[in-house]
């Protein structure tokens, strides 16, 4: 999930103020958004926090021209946090209205910030640099690999946020529903910082003796039936967080190395959890289903699914699981691969009916994730092995962010003539927002899958080159052989 901490530090405030339309109604507010060389036809949402783990609520739409700007006006929720998107990502969010508040945002391709911000609940949230009032770098401490000195550390944060509380509450009496997001927000800052630390230390395999005792006593403490919990989206950091330690101590103490026991294993866990941390739980769960085999995937879904019905405390909740799980049943073998039409390394629209005829191994990747640059060694021999066999192609799809310089176009065709890649190599921009990737349910790479000839999923979960089965699996799918 992208941190809303380097977002929130990089948001500035400026003096000027904007001209606002005149004739809003005192209940509703406004938000403005100055559009500087925002290419024309972009589309930005306005959108408002439903439940973690779920989609933002769409609350209105405007399609940008010539620069202009765009303005939108509604009632707003005083509880309820606000964002705002372009297309399917998140520019800008943590954004609180009362009826009479107005903000202007000022968005560009490269840059995205907090222009003005009149007067407001937004404004409580908000010091005079910008960052949130009761956000700490704690950063800066987590290359101190000293766990009580990081508790005492939040500990005083927390002691601070309280008196910020108080004061807010006194100061600004009128602003009480969005004093009580911020306090919300405050309480899951605090908790991540946490989490957030010993993960660090997790990831790396350099956990300090004993420490993942003390963290897992700690997210055992959590107050998972707190209201506040149910109205801020980084409750699904934490639930997260609380998920892998938990596994990892099951793994740890009963290896298991069968990817249908760890998904049972893992979602008879999430279901402990009472709700909504519970329906975050078994929502997370679910992205475990793309590595398991397409088949095995669906009847374990359709599994899950029965036994959640029963105790969903929020029918979004089973509609997203829906939602998956019919994703899952349209990468079942047989069924029509997505279409796609994406640039390669002369700027040529390749599409997937372009390999009619040739078993296609695909591979997602992006030259960021370090476990797909781990495969390049194992898919160069894999590759190797096909060299004589014109029916079988190598499609490798880079899921790149052209607004990163280390992403650009350019970067990865140098990328790629500097690893010395094979095979058809084609550029997906906007990484998982990429409508072709959505269309596949691509939500982390790498993940690689085999199409028939004829364009259908042969297996959407296939092997890795480093497995040492993927040749097998092509060879399977030359002759036509079930998986």
């Amino acid at each position: 999930m992208k941190s809303r901490f380097a977002t929130l530090a990089s948001i500035c405030l400026c003096a000027a103020a904007p001209a606002f339309s005149q004739g809003s109604h005192p209940t509703h507010a406004v938000m403005v958004i100055e559009c500087d060389s925002t290419p024309n036809g972009s589309v930005f949402y306005l959108t408002r926090f439903h439940a973690a783990g779920l989609e933002y609520d769409r609350i209105d739409s405007a399609r940008s021209k010539d620069d202009r700007e765009i303005q939108f006006s509604f009632v707003p929720d005083p509880g309820a946090e606000y964002q705002l998107q372009l297309g399917d990502r998140a520019i800008e969010w943590n954004l609180f209205f009362n009826g009479g508040d107005s903000i202007v945002i000022r968005h560009s391709p490269t840059r995205t910030k907090l222009a003005f911000d009149k007067i407001g609940a937004n404004a409580l949230f908000r010091d005079s640099s910008g960052r949130p009032r009761s956000q700490w770098d704690f950063h800066h401490t987590m290359g101190e690999r000293d766990w009580n000195g990081m508790c005492q550390y939040v500990d005083d944060q927390e002691r601070r946020m309280k008196a910020g509380e108080a004061r807010l509450t006194t100061e600004f009496p009128k602003y009480t529903a969005a004093v009580n997001a911020i306090r919300a927000a405050e309480i899951h800052w605090y908790l991540e910082a946490r989490a957030s630390y010993f993960d660090k230390y997790l990831a790396t395999g350099n956990g300090i003796p004993g420490e993942e005792e003390q963290h897992l006593r700690f997210l055992d403490s959590v107050p998972w039936n707190d209201a506040s919990l149910k109205v801020r989206n980084e409750l699904d950091d934490i639930v997260t967080q609380w998920m892998n330690l938990k596994m990892w101590v099951l793994e740890r103490d009963h290896p298991d190395s069968n990817a249908i026991a760890y998904q049972n294993r893992e979602f008879a866990l999430a279901r402990s959890l009472p709700p909504p941390a519970g329906d975050v739980a078994v929502m997370t769960t679910l992205e475990g289903l793309n590595y398991m085999k397409v088949k095995d995937a669906v009847r374990t879904a359709e599994d899950e699914l029965s036994h959640y019905r029963s105790s969903a405390s929020d029918p979004a909740y089973a509609a997203k699981f829906e939602g998956t799980l019919e994703k899952l049943r349209n990468k079942l073998p047989g069924r029509p691969a997505p279409e796609f039409s994406l640039p390669d390394t002369n700027g040529t629209a390749m599409s997937l009916h372009d390999f009619r005829g040739k078993i296609v191994y695909l591979d997602f990747w992006g030259n960021w994730c370090g476990p797909c640059l781990e495969e390049i060694p194992a898919l160069k021999k894999l590759q190797e092995r096909f060299a004589q066999d014109t029916s079988v192609v190598f499609v490798g799809i880079a899921l790149e962010a052209s607004e990163s310089r280390a992403q650009t176009m350019d970067a990865w065709k140098m990328f790629i003539v500097n690893k010395e890649l094979g095979g058809v190599q084609l550029y997906a921009d906007d990484q998982f927002h990429n409508p072709y990737t959505e269309q596949y349910d691509i939500t982390s790479v790498p993940i690689y899958m085999i199409l028939n000839r004829d364009g259908t999923f042969f297996d959407a979960a296939a092997p890795r080159p480093s497995s040492g089965k993927a040749e097998a699996e092509i060879r399977a799918a030359l002759t036509g052989n079930g998986q």
